[in-house]
Parts: C-alpha cells; structure tokens; sequence
C-alpha cells in the first residue's frame, strides 16, 4: 500500500493511506499471533538471538510505519514497511536454520544445510550465474524505475 501510495496522488493516495490505517491493527493482531504460535511449535527457537533480533526489526519497523502514515510520508512508509518485512525474513530464517525441511507431525528425519550440499565446482557455476543474473536483474530494475518515475511527465531514454 506504501508504493502504491507513493506513486498516486490525488483521491487515490487518500484512499490508499486510509486502507494503510485500517490495516496496520490487523497486520499487527495476525504477526502477534504467528509469534505466538511460532514459539508455541518450536520453543528451542527463543534460545535464538537471531529471532529476538528479527522480532525487534520487525516490531520497530512496523511502530515506525504507522508514525510515518500519521504524518502522510509516503517515502519513510515505504522504507519501514521494508524493513518490517526484512525483519520478518530475519527472523524465519534464524527460526529454520539449519534445517531445510521441518518434519511434519512425527519425528522423522530431517533435512539440514550440511546434507544438501553440493560439490564445490557445482556451487561455483552456481554463483557466478547467479551474480551474472543479479547484475542484468539490477540493471533493468533501474532503467525501468528511470523510465516509470515521472508520474505523468514524458519519458526519456
């Protein structure tokens, strides 16, 4: 909702930032819940400073998007809605490390980063493409971002 209202103006961005307002509570009720839960199914986890670590930028985040709705400033919305969302991210990944897949129900084996490796050649190609991709990925994101940043003024190239 924050780019969004970023990008408009007008009768939009004041509908926009009042669906922002109306749901801020509830992404706050549902993340307090999946806490919750989260530490309910997996109590080893609040052992974890990486999780604490997350539940702080995630909370921070989220306390500092609503203070900047409250002053209408989209560009500060947008930035703490991402780092909210980066918390989150954070926070899952410090929960699941080392494991890849969790088990379900019973207390069948399960899979870790150490089992699922591959051999040293293989992860060499796989980051250099990888890096090869990032950088075209990188690259298109702002000449599109260039050529789609005027709200309504002529594009140049």
């Amino acid at each position: 909702i924050s780019y969004l209202a970023r990008k408009s103006d007008g009768s939009l961005k004041a509908r926009l930032l009042v669906a922002a307002r109306t749901f801020w509570p509830a992404f706050l009720v549902l993340f307090t819940a999946s806490i919750v839960l989260l530490f309910m199914k997996m109590p080893a986890i609040r052992a974890r400073p990486m999780v604490w670590l997350g539940l702080i930028v995630t909370l921070a985040g989220a306390v500092l998007y609503r203070l900047s709705m409250c002053q209408e400033k989209e560009r500060l919305m947008f930035a703490f809605s991402s780092v909210s969302m980066g918390g989150v991210c954070i926070m899952l990944s410090a929960a699941m490390y080392p494991n890849i897949i969790m088990p379900s129900g019973d207390a069948a084996p399960i899979m870790t980063l150490f089992d699922s490796y591959a051999p040293l050649n293989t992860l060499r190609i796989v980051v250099l493409s990888s890096l090869v991709a990032i950088a075209s990925i990188t690259a298109y994101t702002f000449f599109v971002y260039r050529i789609f940043s005027n709200k309504g003024g002529s594009a140049t190239y």
